[in-house]
């Protein structure tokens, strides 16, 4: 059993604008976000500078498929951005 505790755990939505998923966190361990929607696509965008927040693209970046697509990072500790392929697509995030 781990000691660890969830530093974030909760639930978000894209829409049809780049929006902040979270920002940089330098004591982040582990990151998943799925997306919840049953048909609409997410896409992540990752920070390329330090202190620049990303601006995310559709069919640009990392693809969440719909369903239950999903991204884990346990080395990522920059900023992320969210576009998805239709308004209020639901998305399910966990950081430590």
């Amino acid at each position: 059993m781990s000691a660890v505790a969830a530093s974030l755990s909760g639930t978000g939505t894209a829409g049809v604008a780049s929006a902040a998923v979270v920002g940089k966190n330098q004591g982040r361990r582990e990151i998943t976000i799925v997306n919840d929607h049953a048909t609409q696509i997410i896409y992540l965008q990752l920070a390329t500078s330090d202190g620049v927040a990303p601006t995310a693209v559709v069919g640009q970046g990392i693809r969440l498929n719909a369903a239950g697509g999903s991204w884990t990072s346990n080395m990522w500790d920059g900023a992320i951005a969210c576009i998805a392929t239709g308004a209020a697509t639901p998305y399910t995030i966990a950081e430590f």
